[in-house]
């Protein structure tokens, strides 16, 4: 991945250059420009000009707010890493047409 003389409203790289197998952790505090670097990088700054910005094509991203929106999504279905399908939730037991005293049991 090559980024050179890149220039946004908030941000300014003049260099940054990775090589295939390196894992980058990048942290910024508040206003620092992080959030725009992680959008030139997830290809959704517009108004960022530079000489040469090169991604691959598999670029692998773990962010906070990613992670909790696939969390939220699998939520909303319902569904879970441990299972290969939606899970459909708990059953219901059909009710039967004989009675149960308590002195019975089921």
């Amino acid at each position: 991945m090559k980024i050179i003389n890149a220039k946004s409203k908030d941000l300014i790289i003049d260099k940054f250059i990775t090589e295939p197998g390196e894992a980058w952790c990048l942290l910024g505090a508040n206003q620092s420009g992080i959030d725009t670097f992680f959008k030139i990088l997830a290809g959704e700054s517009p108004d960022t000009i530079a000489d040469l910005i090169d991604l691959p094509e598999n670029l692998g991203i773990v962010s906070f707010n990613r992670h909790q929106a696939l969390f939220e999504e699998e939520l909303k279905k319902d569904d879970t890493d441990f299972l290969d399908k939606i899970d459909p939730g708990p059953f219901i037991l059909e009710k039967s047409d004989t009675t149960c005293r308590p002195d019975q049991g089921l």
